[in-house]
């Protein structure tokens, strides 16, 4: 039988342990994932109201609408998110004063389910974080609530996905307008069902849903 010298146990571990030290050199902490994601949710915001522009341009109403309502879902926790860096002693980034790259609807759609789909997976990372954060006792102030926050914006996204391959699988019809997008202002949830009475993610009423159409 082949057996493991005790010598090359300890080359394992070590270089085990070297792995280990490495990836966690690269690990995010909570600070500069909030500062991130205030500067990517910045940037959205602005393209989502280019792409509203050009969907009213070329006619598509109800697309022009799911655009707007996103821009506003995005932009409900920035305030939130600023709090939180400041209170980690951090500073808020704007993002690149470049125009945004606008092109027909059909593919602004499918560009803004792309970038859903990619930041998707970062919230998912950034809770986790936010998470052991917290039990390590290294949030403090407005950065405590950062986990929910972060959780409301991912709730909104897997909801807002839905709505954009509604969006392509019907943009045809979506000429026609008509089409309501209700948002929650306090967690950012977005929904094309016009009969909800209360938020489903955080139970706000439906007099706190900010509508466009």
């Amino acid at each position: 039988m082949y057996r493991i010298s005790v010598t090359s146990y300890r080359s394992l571990f070590c270089l085990l342990l070297l792995v280990l030290v490495s990836t966690a050199a690269f690990a995010a902490d909570t600070l500069t994932n909030l500062q991130a994601l205030y500067t990517a949710q910045t940037a959205t915001q602005i393209q989502l109201t280019a792409y509203a522009v050009q969907a009213d341009t070329e006619g598509y109403k109800t697309a022009a609408a799911l655009f707007r309502a996103a821009a506003k879902s995005k932009g409900i926790h920035l305030p939130a998110y600023e709090k939180a860096i400041k209170a980690l002693g951090g500073q808020t980034t704007q993002p690149d004063a470049k125009p945004p790259v606008v092109k027909t609807t059909k593919e602004n759609l499918e560009t803004a389910m792309k970038a859903e789909t990619e930041v998707a997976a970062q919230y998912a990372e950034y809770m986790k974080q936010a998470d052991a954060d917290k039990k390590a006792g290294t949030l403090k102030g407005d950065a405590t609530k950062a986990g929910i926050f972060l959780g409301g914006d991912s709730k909104a996204g897997v909801e807002l996905l839905k709505l954009y391959k509604k969006g392509l699988d019907n943009l045809d019809a979506w000429k026609s307008g008509g089409k309501e997008f209700l948002v929650c202002t306090v967690c950012s949830y977005i929904t094309d069902d016009t009969t909800v009475k209360q938020c489903p993610v955080c139970s706000a009423p439906r007099e706190k849903f900010e509508s466009f159409k």
